[in-house]
């Protein structure tokens, strides 16, 4: 069974591990946001082979970005979504290895430290 994100809205989790949702309000922390770009260019990297420096440039733009509302919007989509649309997949269907090597990488990244808290 695929570990595909089933939705662009995952919301994020709190420092007890439990789901919830951000307010558009409230400002991300800055190890979130790292966080989240550093795993989406290890997606872009290791799931469709590609080149990080759009999402260089995505980031930088994002952060400039106003924060209130379009950060807080932009966060809800899924890592895996954004690398997606960084390497020209958005709305193609996921190739089998793609599949699989997105496997290995959950799998490794379970593995690896939890994501800071929002």
């Amino acid at each position: 069974m695929s570990k595909l994100p089933a939705s662009i809205c995952d919301g994020t989790l709190s420092t007890d591990g439990q789901s919830r949702s951000i307010r558009m309000d409230e400002h991300l922390s800055l190890a979130y946001r790292d966080w989240y770009w550093d795993r989406v260019r290890d997606i872009v990297r290791a799931v469709f082979l590609g080149d990080t420096g759009a999402a260089d440039a995505w980031q930088r733009e994002v952060y400039a970005a106003e924060v209130e509302r379009t950060q807080t919007l932009f966060y809800h989509a899924d890592a895996f979504h954004t690398a997606a649309d960084l390497c020209k997949r958005a709305g193609e269907p996921i190739t089998s290895e793609e599949d699989d090597r997105y496997q290995v990488f959950l799998d490794a990244e379970e593995d690896v430290a939890a994501r800071p808290a929002a």
